[in-house]
């Protein structure tokens, strides 16, 4: 039998590559499972593993890439949004659909950050998009519920799964320098602190600080990253949460309206043992349950009441969510294996 090759191109799945990172490591991981080698293509360079079961090549350009998935006569594509800068990323889902159609297999296209890109779409829906649908390509999207999915139905992708942000427990956790899993940093010693990762240039910003300074008044500490512009870093995150029993988490402005719709940063707190302190939102809890989270306290009298349940947490209560994590993080990798087998292949109704 003819070994599976799958290729896989996205914006990066090393250490550095944003905070999408996680889910493209929970892709690359999932295909894995079930390819024989798999060929990541992106446009940063990182260290991976020679025994993990990947190889990397950097492209930057649309041609780039399909030179490569030629080259590499991959059976199966999945291509994450934004994989790479500007017009060539248009230019390159376009030229990847032309090119699959043409062996009779679908593109799989990957959105990690719906939340973000749909109300834009809703808006003033993309033509390239609307070809992809047309064409018969088939869709995941992270986040965004329920209404993420309609959207992109509206749209005319049939073919689509919703996935939860929970995958990203995969992505967290494995290395793809080492092709090992590595720790998670477990409840820090200061029981009385809160982490946020909001720098001065994130929107969010000014509000945190007005919440932050009522859980001082309360007795509170707080953990924030030492880097003052730009974005936070996983790495950064996970070390920040180790000190912490308690972790700040604001929706924002253009993701609000979506359920399901937390980054792989609140999972990554749970993972740590911390408290999730987040706005109310509506199915919040098929995928975070009320054990791991708490409303976020609204004057200095909730941020004391707080405190004093911050003083119960104990060790149990990381390993039970690192116990969901895993039990939650599998079944969706499941579900998304199931779904790429189904739909990698237009004109074969006898795959399976």
């Amino acid at each position: 039998m003819e070994p599976l090759r799958a290729a896989f191109i996205s914006p990066g799945i090393g250490d550095g590559c944003g905070g999408g990172a996680p889910f493209f490591r929970f892709a690359a991981r999932s295909l894995g499972k079930f390819c024989d080698e798999t060929l990541l293509l992106d446009p940063v360079s990182y260290p991976v593993a020679a025994h993990s079961g990947f190889r990397h090549e950097v492209v930057r350009t649309s041609a780039d890439v399909i030179a490569s998935v030629e080259a590499y006569e991959a059976d199966l594509v999945i291509k994450a949004s934004g994989a790479l800068a500007g017009d060539e990323d248009f230019k390159l889902d376009l030229a990847l659909s032309a090119h699959m159609q043409s062996r009779g297999k679908r593109l799989i296209y990957l959105d990690v950050d719906a939340p973000s890109r749909l109300p834009l779409l809703a808006y003033l829906p993309q033509v390239y998009l609307r070809e992809l649908a047309e064409a018969d390509h088939a869709v995941v999207v992270v986040g965004g519920g329920f209404r993420a999915e309609s959207l992109y139905r509206g749209m005319g992708f049939v073919r689509t799964l919703r996935l939860q942000a929970v995958a990203a427990y995969e992505g967290v956790c494995w290395d793809p320098a080492t092709g090992l899993y590595r720790d998670v940093p477990s409840l820090g010693r200061n029981e009385h602190s809160v982490a946020s990762l909001y720098v001065p240039t994130d929107p969010r910003f000014e509000q945190s600080q007005l919440l932050l300074s009522d859980a001082r008044s309360a007795g509170l500490s707080v953990t924030e990253p030492a880097s003052t512009s730009g974005g936070v870093e996983n790495d950064q995150w996970l070390r920040v949460l180790a000190g912490s029993r308690a972790c700040l988490c604001l929706l924002r402005d253009d993701v609000r309206g979506f359920d399901d719709n937390p980054s792989a940063r609140v999972f990554e707190a749970i993972f740590s043992g911390s408290l999730v302190l987040t706005e109310a939102i509506d199915g919040m809890s098929s995928y975070l349950p009320v054990e791991f989270r708490s409303e976020i306290p609204k004057d200095v009298d909730e941020w004391i009441t707080l405190r004093d349940k911050l003083n119960g947490r104990i060790e149990s209560s990381l390993a039970a969510a690192r116990a969901f994590a895993r039990r939650s993080a599998d079944a969706q990798a499941a579900e998304f294996i199931s779904f790429v087998r189904k739909n990698m292949i237009s004109y074969s109704p006898t795959y399976s």
